[in-house]
């Protein structure tokens, strides 16, 4: 039979019977001649059955989705508007109730997106939503062809994300998609698609947020989806892109070099040129020439990128995105190899996707600030060729104009303002100024509530040093006067600095107010916080469970339900009368109250210069630190600590008294270059004299600034009766506080704590630790127990006994489990037990208890705490220590956990402390903040200056024994 003549009704009847199976093989089968071949038939079917015919309108489906299908392998308009059009008439003459019409809505809504994907015309982006989500309505969940129209869906949703970077969209792909997937059985022929369209999903959203969680789901459902289908060039593109996209998060070669083999097989098993598994091949290469410097990568590279571009309509909204990788490609190769080719067609290629964004886009896209992005680099790169200003200024307005894309991504805005300010400083300098403002407002977004903690400090620590140098331009902005200049670079470095702890202490509101007159309301609050609070726990297995049950879940889906709740609760509060501040960072007259106890000094080294912004009741006034440079910092911390470590570990005397002298050596510059500028400033040019008052100052240090004992800054060698000595310590009483902020959270603390008036104390004594050798021991520990259990009556001691104690009472043992237990009970708790600082994760930096191996006392576990106590007395190592510098800004340690934790007053270490001096250090405090019995906690600043200055009076060029100790808080 001539597969060309018309059919007769019998083989008709015949042939569409074995031709349902092949529709069925076209989601599986990414094969174009076979997508014609079907459509061919199908259409010969159709032909020769009546419009009256009971089967005409499942016939005439069939015949649409193959040509659906076939204009989408072809990125062929005809055949996918003729399959509408189809659709479209079939729909018009079938009630919403009868069985096929769920499906019928499902297929077009698919229809519509692929002419979206062709043509780019945004109506048929929301037409296909909206007939997806009537599919899902009216269908039921017993319908076989019901995960069909979740699937469908899906599609819809992630691709609206993607036009408008509307996250809701992207969420609500992923929950159909899980949904979708829960709904098929291992082994089910459509089980590999609805995987890999998922764990793109799931890639995107890792794009948007960073969650590693996310990322790490996606390779898995995409490997799983590969070794199902090894074959589909679909499957196996995507897996190329997800792997590659796990590298840039873990920075593991070994996905990297995966996702290149992948992406090599995904083309080789396309039956003809395809821009995804090209252009996809293309950007794993791309990246890996970035990390190896790999010529042949980046030759390779712009090859499938050409061809990949080649490939793709002319029309296609995936064109813009190929242009623009080309183009990087094409930049990078010019960087290498300097051939003028390679530039001037790179700029082109830029400048087009640039173009045909803002034409499929009129009203903005996400990806255009990319694409902004890409060109703006490659203008800057022929303005250092050609010294053209011309070029300059346009890569400028172009980094502009991607900060000013309010629906792109938060990171790429970021990133293009401090492409932006870099070149516009010398040049435009009041523009780089408001490129970086724009981008410190930028950071709560960087770290959105949704993730978790690790994430959030991972976000964090890649655009570390934006506050600063944010700052630095404003204070250097000549166009400003000086009070507003220094006025808002204390603002930007508030909103810039401590950014997870900000978002800690406006959700730890008090929420006496709140109940009084909401109680329902303060009550949901409550709880949808302390949910978002809650550490979140790995996704156990399986994660889609049997059967056609709901599918769980994931713990990331959890989260961005609970801060979508917690967001529209928030919103709900502060419409009611009275709370519109409700959970808000401080105004800045709240921000100027601070310093009415004292100058609060908020150090700030940039590599555009360095300064000290003071704060006093009357406003802010900068000091320039002109000569302190970011680079001389970081070379005198990595100094320092080098010496500690000689002090706490050579053997030989003579080696660690001249690293003694080293160290003192340093903490002299500190006070050349940073301290006596402030103490000049301040009117402290003398040394205290026993007359008047201890005067209290507040530091605010921030990068690696944190990292050295600003109060212990000075010349010690100097005469001691010299009343112009030169050190911090004998001018003023120094406390830290990580921000501002944090500094008006401790002190509601410490007022709260106060009026309750109760004085006992937990003690935490480790005088041995489990699974540490015998020379690590702690004797003087147990000195700290007895002395405050003596002077404070109810006070509990949790000691470590002795190894040789065969049946400890398990209640009494200083366990986490414990210590978290009794720590809400007690105002005032002391520690002397081993600390360790995790440079890695400073998150798990944590006071070594008696079960240290098994559950960790960390600053994570200090998280759950929400206490209005008075003091946390830390005689422990490296309290007060994170060496992760892209996170010195976020002061994730000990010493700042108990103090988000609502501790008013907290004494730490900024590094290891002898055994001994420490708990005489101890004891010198706690005799000096007791009177008539009692402990008074509000003088633990002076009481802690006052011991340190007597230990150093009688070691005062060996301050590795004595500068270590800190006050932070109230």
């Amino acid at each position: 039979m001539n597969d060309r003549s018309p059919l007769s009704r019998v083989e008709a009847d015949a042939l569409a019977n074995h031709a349902v199976a092949w529709v069925d093989r076209l989601f599986v089968t990414p094969d174009a001649q076979l997508a014609r071949h079907v459509a061919r038939i199908w259409r010969r079917i159709v032909a020769a059955t009546p419009p009256d015919d009971p089967s005409y309108p499942t016939r005439a489906a069939n015949l649409a989705l193959a040509l659906r299908t076939l204009g989408e392998r072809l990125g062929r308009l005809k055949e996918v508007e003729e399959a509408i059009k189809l659709f479209e008439r079939l729909i018009a003459a079938t009630s919403p109730d009868e069985g096929m019409a769920a499906a019928l809505h499902s297929d077009l809504g698919a229809a519509l997106r692929i002419r979206f994907d062709i043509s780019g015309d945004g109506t048929d982006l929301d037409r296909a939503v909206a007939a997806g989500r009537t599919a899902v309505d009216i269908g039921s969940a017993d319908d076989p062809q019901y995960v069909n129209f979740l699937c469908n869906l899906g599609a819809s949703l992630e691709t609206g994300y993607v036009r408008s970077g509307d996250p809701g969209l992207l969420n609500e792909a992923i929950s159909v998609g899980h949904q979708a997937v829960g709904l098929l059985p291992q082994g089910h022929a459509h089980r590999a698609v609805l995987l890999t369209e998922l764990g793109i999903s799931l890639w995107r959203r890792f794009e948007l947020t960073g969650a590693r969680f996310d990322i790490d789901l996606a390779v898995r459902l995409s490997s799983e989806a590969a070794v199902a289908s090894p074959d589909h060039w679909v499957v196996l593109s995507n897996l190329a892109n997800v792997l590659e996209g796990r590298y840039q998060r873990l920075g593991a070669k070994g996905d990297l070099d995966a996702a290149v083999v992948v992406g090599r097989k995904a083309m080789e098993a396309s039956p003809e040129e395809h821009g995804e598994p090209l252009g996809n091949l293309g950007a794993c290469l791309l990246t890996r020439f970035l990390l190896d410097g790999g010529l042949g990568d980046l030759d390779e590279a712009v090859v499938c990128l050409k061809r990949a571009v080649e490939a793709t309509a002319p029309t296609a909204p995936s064109l813009p995105g190929r242009l623009t990788t080309l183009g990087g490609a094409l930049r990078l190769r010019y960087a290498a190899t300097a051939h003028e080719r390679d530039l001037s067609e790179g700029i082109a290629a830029c400048e087009r996707a640039v173009q045909i964004t803002r034409e499929l886009y009129p009203a903005g896209a996400p990806d255009l600030a990319g694409r902004l992005v890409n060109l703006a680099g490659a203008l800057r790169l022929r303005s250092e060729s050609t010294g053209s200003p011309g070029d300059l200024d346009a890569a400028i307005d172009a980094y502009r104009a991607a900060v000013g894309i309010k629906a792109a991504r938060p990171s790429v805005r970021i990133a293009a303002a401090r492409a932006g300010s870099a070149i516009a400083a010398t040049i435009r300098p009041r523009t780089a100024a408001d490129l970086l403002e724009q981008a410190v407002w930028l950071l709560p977004q960087v770290a959105p509530r949704q993730l978790d903690g690790t994430d959030q400090l991972h976000a964090l620590g890649e655009v570390a040093g934006l506050a600063a140098d944010a700052a630095a331009l404003v204070l250097a902005d000549t166009s400003r006067p000086p009070a507003q200049k220094a006025t808002l670079a204390l603002q930007l470095l508030e909103a810039g600095r401590g950014v997870v702890i900000g978002q800690t202490l406006q959700m730890r509101s008090d929420l006496t107010a709140l109940a009084a007159a909401h109680p329902e309301l303060a009550e949901r609050f409550r709880d949808v916080r302390d949910r978002l609070d809650e550490p979140t726990q790995d996704l156990v297995e399986p994660i889609f469970p049997r059967g056609r049950e709901e599918p769980a879940l994931g713990k990331q889906d959890a989260r961005w339900a609970l801060a979508d709740e917690l967001s529209g609760i928030l919103q709900e509060i502060r419409s009611k009368d009275g709370f519109a501040r409700f959970a808000q960072p401080p105004t800045p007259e709240e921000i100027r109250q601070q310093a009415e106890c004292g100058p609060v000094i908020t150090v700030n080294v940039s590599a555009y210069r360095s300064d000290a912004l003071i704060l006093t009741p009357v406003g802010v006034e900068s000091v320039a630190l002109d000569g302190f440079s970011l680079s001389e910092l970081n070379d005198r911390v990595t100094e320092f600590y080098t010496q500690l470590d000689v002090v706490r570990a050579h053997e030989s005397h003579a080696v660690r008294m001249a690293a003694q002298g080293k160290i003192c050596s340093i903490l002299g510059w500190l006070w050349d270059v940073a301290a006596a500028p402030v103490m000049q400033a301040l009117g402290y040019g003398q040394a205290h004299d026993s007359i008047r008052p201890w005067p209290q100052v507040w530091w605010v240090p921030g990068g690696p600034m944190a990292l050295l004992p600003l109060h212990a800054a000075g010349h010690h060698d100097d005469d001691p009766d010299d009343p112009s000595r030169r050190s911090v310590i004998d001018r003023v009483v120094s406390s830290y506080t990580p921000t501002i902020a944090a500094l008006r959270h401790a002190r509601e603390r410490a007022a709260e704590a106060t009026a309750a008036r109760n004085a006992s104390a937990l003690v935490v004594a480790m005088p041995f630790t489990p699974g540490l050798p015998p020379e690590t021991a702690l004797p003087h520990a147990t000195r700290a127990a007895a002395l405050l259990t003596q002077r404070l009556s109810g006070s509990l001691a949790l000691v470590e006994p002795d190894p040789e104690d065969a049946n400890p009472r398990l209640s009494e043992l200083p366990t986490r489990t414990n210590v978290l237990a009794q720590v809400q009970s007690f105002p005032i708790v002391h520690f002397a037990c081993h600390g360790v600082n995790d440079p890695v994760h400073p998150s798990d930096s944590r006071l070594l208890l008696h079960d240290h191996r098994t559950d960790p006392f960390t600053v994570t576990a200090l998280s759950g705490l929400r206490l209005s106590a008075q003091l946390a007395y830390l005689s422990a190592c490296d309290t007060a220590l994170n060496t992760r510098r892209e996170l010195a800004d976020e002061s994730v340690h000990l010493v700042s956990a108990f103090q988000v934790a609502g501790y008013a007053h907290v004494v730490g270490t900024f590094w290891m402390i002898d055994d001994e001096e420490a708990t005489t250090v101890s004891e010198d405090f706690y005799s000096q903040i007791s009177a008539l019995g009692r402990l008074h906690p509000e003088r633990s600043a002076m009481a802690l200056h006052e011991a340190v200055r007597r230990a150093r009076a009688s070691f005062p060029t060996l301050p590795a024994s004595w500068a270590a100790h800190l006050h932070s808080g109230a």
